[in-house]
């Protein structure tokens, strides 16, 4: 994406600067952004990556709504060369961070450049997923402050304690607690043309081991006027080609209790995109797959009815019911094939997640789980997306490492490969997960702050 930038001068003491400041970290996980102060010039820059490339139009719409995009000058750089040529055009700087936790081993290089080039002029702030799961680990990282969890009630404070006494906000972690509703937020901005898919549902009834999402808040919603406002927004733009909706389990959207959905919400908010004009209508897959115990031939005939996709996600994990037990996953392998047969039964094709490498998982487990995998295929047609597993902060599975797959699972996962039953993805994974426990030991044998405080 090309750099979008709007200059102005703007005095630290104006008390616009404060409004500013209280939304500008709002949305977790955030874009990574850059603000850098001279005396009288804030430039604010965004960082854009493939991994947070859905956020930064929530942010500009955040610094937007006090159309603090006239005040500022604000721009979008994808690299941290960019960053760097920014920083030394200005003296301070505070630089703040969002990142999830595969993204650590990366961002850990990129502040030991900023600490290496710029020694004594960031200050450097971290949120999002990791810092939020880990925030004495991202201390470490060369951090100087973490805010965990959403910031909304915290930022304004933060920020001032840093412009006002920096070296005395050094090694703080400030508790930025849970967000209460997602109707304030919006992923549209008037800086850039992009609007990713809208956000409608935020946390999760379930509490597996190695997720995140259950266990950093219990769910929210976005109400169905919100949504009317956010596709107002693509037609204005002209932008009703296509669209999905991000939520973590996509049949739970305004669900009361876990495993019930609200089905007559679901066909409210599918019917509004579908009146206004969308033209390819997605869901129930990526960033909306379902929950295996939540699917019901009624939900797929909805999707049918308003949807243009073809394909249904499940979030299916292992073909093990210990380990699904051990997970906490909810539902057992029972579940994925009565769903995929229902699935099939309504002329979709089911597309499983799976991941393999769970702690404590056997290679006894993994040949349940392949061979399976095998049956899925032949009888539904299932087409599998597999998956390594990933000691995310966080979550129960933090300091668990993962088990290595032996030569025969290895070999059928090739040949599964090779025969389009599943995706290589897990070759990918396995590759940041152990680079990710390799920075994690480095981290452990560096020298890091002596303590870190909370600030209530």
């Amino acid at each position: 994406m090309p750099s979008c930038i709007v200059s102005a001068s703007f005095n630290l003491k104006d008390v616009k600067l404060l409004t500013w400041l209280q939304y500008f970290f709002l949305i977790c996980p955030l874009g990574m952004i850059y603000c850098i102060m001279s005396e009288n010039l804030v430039k604010i820059i965004f960082r854009q990556t493939p991994e947070n490339r859905f956020t930064i139009p929530f942010l500009l719409n955040v610094l937007e709504k006090d159309n603090i995009d006239k005040n500022f000058s604000i721009q979008v750089v994808s690299s941290i060369d960019q960053l760097i040529k920014e920083c030394k055009s200005a003296k301070p700087a505070i630089v703040a961070y969002s990142f999830m936790t595969p993204q650590m081993p990366e961002i850990w290089k990129e502040v030991q450049e900023i600490k290496k080039q710029l020694p004594k002029q960031a200050f450097l702030m971290a949120g999002g997923p990791h810092p939020s799961g880990s925030p004495e680990q991202t201390l470490q990282m060369g951090f100087d402050m973490v805010i965990a969890g959403s910031a909304e009630s915290v930022l304004t404070e933060a920020i001032q304690k840093i412009i006002e006494k920096p070296n005395d906000t050094r090694n703080q972690v400030i508790d930025g607690g849970s967000v209460k509703q997602l109707d304030d937020f919006l992923p549209v901005s008037r800086t850039i043309p992009f609007i990713p898919p809208l956000e409608i549902m935020r946390g999760c009834y379930y509490r597996c081991g190695f997720c995140q999402t259950g266990q950093s808040q219990k769910p929210v919603y976005r109400s169905l006027d919100s949504v009317q406002f956010y596709l107002n927004k693509l037609i204005h733009r002209d932008l009703l080609f296509r669209t999905g909706f991000i939520c973590p389990s996509g049949l739970e959207y305004h669900a009361a209790r876990p495993g019930k959905p609200n089905l007559e919400k679901i066909e409210s908010l599918l019917d509004m995109a579908k009146t206004i004009g969308i033209r390819y209508l997605e869901y129930g897959i990526f960033p909306s797959e379902i929950h295996p115990k939540t699917l019901s031939s009624e939900a797929l005939r909805l999707i049918r009815k308003y949807c243009s996709n073809q394909k249904i996600t499940l979030g299916a994990q292992s073909g093990s019911n210990e380990i699904l037990k051990k997970l906490k996953r909810g539902h057992t392998t029972e579940d994925i094939e009565f769903a995929a047969d229902m699935i099939c039964s309504q002329g979709f094709r089911p597309i499983l997640d799976f991941i393999i490498g769970f702690p404590e998982e056997t290679e006894n487990d993994r040949q349940i789980t392949l061979n399976w995998i095998r049956h899925l295929h032949t009888r539904y047609r299932a087409r599998i997306q597999m998956h390594y597993f990933l000691p995310l902060a966080g979550t129960r599975f933090t300091d668990h490492k993962p088990t290595l797959p032996g030569l025969k699972s290895r070999a059928l996962l090739d040949a599964f490969y090779q025969g389009g039953i599943c995706t290589n993805w897990w070759r990918t994974g396995f590759k940041k997960s152990w680079a990710l426990i390799r920075a994690r030991e480095a981290l452990e044998r560096t020298d890091s702050p002596s303590h870190y405080s909370f600030c209530d």
